[in-house]
C-alpha cells in the first residue's frame, strides 16, 4: 500500500503528539528547575547575589512606585577564614549554615536574605523605618554573635 514505506507501517500522529508533549514538558520543568539553581545559593537553600540582585531590583520599583519601605542590611560573618583554615571547609560550611538558620529564625517571611558571597549576606527587610531597621540589625548581630558563643563553648 501507498502508506507503507520501507517496510514501516504508518505512526500513530496522535501517539507522537503525545509523546512531544510530554517531552515538552519535561524539558519546561528542567528549564524551571535550572532557573531557580541559578538564583540560589546551593548550600544554603536561599538566594544567591544573582537572586539577591535580582529580587533587590524588583523591590526598589515597588518601593518606589508605591511608596513602600524597606530596608537593606549587610552581614559580614567575621572569622570564618580561620574555621575554614583550621577545621576545613565542612566546619565553615556548617558556621554559614547555622547563620543562614538564624537569620530565618529573625526575619518575616516575606523578607529576603541573599548570600553574597563568602561570608557576605544581604537582607531585604519590608516595611521598616529607619529606627526599626537599626533595631532589626543590631538584633540579627546579636543573634549571630550567640552563635559563636555557643560555638565557643563546645
Amino acid at each position: 500500500p501507498a502508506s507503507v514505506v520501507a517496510g514501516r507501517l504508518p505512526s500513530d500522529p496522535q501517539a507522537k503528539i503525545r509523546r512531544l508533549k510530554a517531552q515538552l514538558a519535561a524539558a519546561l520543568a528542567q528549564i524551571d528547575e535550572l532557573r531557580a539553581s541559578a538564583d540560589t545559593d546551593f548550600l544554603l537553600g536561599i538566594a544567591n547575589r544573582r537572586g539577591f540582585e535580582r529580587e533587590l531590583n524588583r523591590a526598589m520599583a515597588y518601593i518606589k512606585r508605591y511608596a513602600a519601605s524597606g530596608a537593606l542590611v549587610m552581614l559580614d560573618v567575621d572569622g570564618l577564614k580561620p574555621v575554614n583554615d583550621t577545621l576545613g571547609h565542612a566546619a565553615g560550611d556548617a558556621v554559614l549554615k547555622a547563620v543562614t538558620e538564624a537569620l530565618l529564625r529573625h526575619v518575616r517571611a516575606s523578607d529576603l536574605i541573599g548570600r553574597l558571597g563568602g561570608d557576605e549576606f544581604a537582607l531585604l527587610l519590608w516595611n521598616l523605618d529607619a529606627a526599626a531597621a537599626r533595631a532589626k540589625a543590631d538584633a540579627l548581630e546579636e543573634a549571630i554573635d550567640q552563635l559563636a558563643l555557643l560555638g565557643g563553648e563546645d
